[in-house]
């Protein structure tokens, strides 16, 4: 979704100047068209003024539109996104629509507008040519004859920007409504009204969306699987050996049993079990220093690997770390609980950051008032953790070697 509301960002971006240039280069077109009198009377003419307000309403809107999609649509997801999805497949239907009822008047080429004003000469009411009646000149042999050529390649231009505009719009959209109604809690934040209308309007856009990714991804995918294959293809070629017996015909007198059994017996030990045979020479703290801890090993991690060490001892756990010892790897040294440890077994919890830092309390347990209780129990503690003699406790080896500040 995220890929979704940056691409829609970054066709914003290249769209501004387009919807712009429609914006305001189609209201003029259209007022010089409105100006034409009796223009229903040229064949589409009534069509073609359509095509010209819908192309440039349309484009005033979308440049509006544009400004606020523009920091809006990489932070959408979900429903609101396949919702900003919708409203551009709108103004994209509206601009095709448009660009319809314009090509049933225009020439269609470039090369078209040389010779329009010969070739639509006499078309109107009266032997009247619609692009000198619009450029002003009133005559085609007047002081201004490149006018009529110059309205013509103009709405051409603005006739050719609109359709590329369109383009991306409608893409841009179909990528947004992809996107934004692929999972089935997308439209939770939406009404429900809004919402089967959604679905009625977008839900064969969203089949669309999925059948092009999944042909797109057929594509490319055999072509990559390929080439994977090719670079992870080995330069050698594996050999099959076949023993035989005397007779040549041992390996087919075995039953499919005794064949199984003479497999797994010659196959060597899974890295699983060899780890079990290595764990049952060591303590669980030797486990731990070897770098064995980080990630699993095999079938079995560091912590399944636990039950196996300081089998012929009795289990117990670190006094500062908690990690698992026996009378062999113990270390006892003189240490204490930390201020922060003495707190949270002692302290009266009844403020709020006591409530917080512990959660085995009840919610909705009344506190004690302030003069029963202190606020907390390490208030004028702070010389017991200096002068309070220190008890002797078994830790593992990681701990014993390190500093009493680390630890």
């Amino acid at each position: 979704m995220a890929a979704a509301g940056g691409f829609s960002c970054f066709v914003r971006w290249i769209c501004h100047i387009p919807t712009g240039y429609l914006a305001f280069n189609g209201i003029d077109l259209y007022n010089k068209a409105k100006g034409v009198a009796d223009l229903d009377a040229f064949p589409n003419g009534s069509v073609f003024r359509h095509g010209l307000l819908l192309v440039g309403a349309t484009s005033v809107i979308t440049f509006v539109w544009n400004f606020i999609m523009f920091g809006a649509s990489p932070f959408a997801r979900g429903g609101w996104l396949g919702l900003i999805g919708v409203v551009d497949t709108v103004f994209g239907c509206v601009l095709v629509l448009g660009i319809v009822f314009q090509n049933k008047f225009l020439p269609g080429t470039y090369g078209g507008c040389g010779y329009a004003a010969a070739a639509q000469y006499g078309t109107g009411p009266g032997a009247r040519n619609f692009y000198i009646d619009a450029a002003g000149t009133g005559d085609p042999s007047g002081s201004e004859p490149d006018k009529p050529h110059e309205l013509c390649i103009s709405m051409m231009q603005s006739w050719a920007v609109a359709i590329a505009v369109a383009a991306l719009y409608l893409f841009c959209a179909l990528l947004e409504i992809g996107f934004g109604f692929a999972n089935a809690d997308c439209c939770d934040g939406l009404g429900d009204a809004l919402v089967t209308l959604l679905i009625i309007l977008v839900y064969p856009l969203v089949w669309v969306f999925k059948l092009l990714r999944w042909i797109w991804r057929f594509i490319t995918g055999a072509p990559i699987k390929l080439f994977r294959d090719r670079r992870t293809r080995p330069d050698f070629v594996v050999l099959q050996t076949v023993v035989i017996g005397d007779t040549g015909s041992e390996a087919s007198s075995l039953s499919a049993d005794e064949k199984k059994e003479k497999t797994e017996a010659a196959a060597p030990p899974v890295s699983s079990a060899a780890q079990v045979l290595l764990a049952k020479k060591l303590h669980f703290a030797d486990l731990v220093k070897m770098g064995l801890a980080p990630g699993d090993l095999g079938d079995a991690s560091v912590v399944d690997l636990g039950q196996f060490t300081c089998v012929e001892e009795t289990r117990a756990q670190c006094g500062i770390c908690g990690m698992q010892i026996c009378k062999g790897c113990a270390n006892q040294v003189p240490a204490t609980e930390s201020p922060a440890q003495f707190h949270m077994r002692k302290c009266q919890a009844y403020c709020r950051p006591c409530y917080l830092s512990l959660p085995e309390r009840e919610p909705g347990a009344e506190c004690p008032p302030p003069s029963l209780f202190p606020a907390c129990v390490m208030d004028g503690k702070d010389e017991r953790f200096s002068t309070e003699e220190r008890e002797g406790r078994d830790i593992c080896r990681i701990c014993a070697a390190k500093s009493a500040n680390e630890r």
